[in-house]
């Protein structure tokens, strides 16, 4: 009330009692609130004006119990936010896995063509850029081999035309000195 004395309390022996010192909050806009060290625990205490009958308005409330909540919540968006980085990086792992080993492979297929082994081919394409290359570069292998095959037949046909050139030569002279 006006005078300091408590009028409600959950404690019934604390009615008519006079408010301690150690709970007066005081601010110029009416409502305040600090903290109080009581007993070795620490208590929120608050206070608002009712300025109708003149009597201010006091809450003490145990600090732990009103941060439990705040600690919980705490708790559960750090194990969030860890269990989100922990995904993250399980994706980008996954991702970079799905875009490095095609292209891993159609090195390796390269190389082999460099070394000289025509009879490669980049397998397993996607539908991706990644694939894109290896089809042409299947492509471009069979072409390499089309030709080379297309130069040795080429050859071939040389050889036979000079061999048959030469026989064609070497016949009238046998039938000359055979005459």
């Amino acid at each position: 009330d006006r005078h300091g004395q408590i009028v409600y309390d959950r404690d019934p022996g604390q009615i008519g009692q006079m408010i301690s010192g150690n709970m007066s909050v005081q601010a110029e806009s009416g409502e305040a609130y600090k903290i109080l060290k009581e007993d070795g625990r620490r208590y929120l205490v608050t206070s608002a004006p009712l300025q109708m009958v003149g009597w201010d308005i006091y809450s003490k409330s145990d600090w732990d119990v009103l941060m439990s909540d705040g600690r919980d919540i705490r708790n559960l968006t750090l194990i969030f936010v860890a269990l989100s980085l922990v995904l993250s990086f399980l994706t980008a792992h996954v991702l970079s896995i799905g875009l490095v080993t095609p292209i891993k492979r159609l090195k390796n297929a390269m190389v082999k063509v460099s070394q000289g082994y025509l009879g490669v081919q980049a397998g397993k394409l996607s539908g991706d850029e990644i694939g894109e290359l290896g089809r042409y570069f299947n492509e471009m292998i069979a072409q390499i081999k089309y030709l080379i095959e297309q130069v040795y037949k080429a050859e071939l046909h040389e050889r036979e035309a000079k061999l048959n050139a030469l026989q064609a030569q070497i016949n009238p002279h046998f039938l000359y000195n055979t005459l």
